[in-house]
């Protein structure tokens, strides 16, 4: 059922923004207790049926962001929420993990609707960093922003570097490795400027 609202007035169009703002602010204040009601369930009774029915029916209703409370629970219980193999969504813990590893009291803490995933790990080894810029290569050797002496040269201080890695991993230390990629650097850039 919808409130009355009276839009006729300014007084009236602040009153509606009121009631729906203070409406708002009680709906996820309410999702919260349900949410933790459905974790503690999961704990007793390990069925995590009712915080799949709750995510699929805040999804249904169009009106509040659900991914938000999709991921607490995830993280919360330390599960993903996808699909079976009929297309049903389900929980699935990840591994090594149970309805015994659920924190209720960690819940409690965070909002559903504050809660943000923890960042992935972005970072790349020298070989992904060697594939990737070998692509940029390749497509600048064919817009011409750099020829193929430049790119083989840029290719070799990869080269040198993975070699130098692999070769002395045990007894080289950070601060060689960085003097060698300097002086590899140093090296590509003269030569790529005195050739031109």
């Amino acid at each position: 059922m919808s409130a009355k609202f009276d839009f006729s007035n300014a007084e009236g169009i602040r009153k509606s923004i009121k009631s729906v703002c203070g409406r708002a602010a009680t709906l996820q204040a309410d999702i919260q207790q349900v949410a933790l009601a459905c974790l503690e369930h999961t704990i007793n009774h390990g069925d995590w049926t009712l915080s799949r029915d709750l995510i699929e029916g805040i999804s249904a209703s169009k009106g509040v962001k659900f991914s938000s409370l999709k991921q607490w629970f995830e993280a919360f219980m330390h599960a993903s929420y996808t699909e079976d193999g009929d297309g049903n969504p389900v929980f699935v813990y990840d591994e090594g993990k149970g309805q015994a590893d659920i924190s209720l009291e960690q819940a409690k803490v965070v909002m559903w609707y504050d809660f943000k995933p923890p960042k992935r790990d972005t970072s790349k080894t020298l070989e992904d960093i060697r594939d990737s810029v070998a692509k940029m290569l390749k497509t600048s050797l064919k817009k011409g922003k750099v020829d193929e002496y430049e790119s083989d040269t840029i290719m070799e201080v990869f080269a040198t570097l993975i070699e130098a890695r692999e070769a002395e991993a045990e007894n080289m230390d950070r601060k060689t490795m960085t003097a060698i990629a300097n002086e590899l650097s140093g090296k590509a850039v003269t030569t790529a400027t005195t050739t031109h």
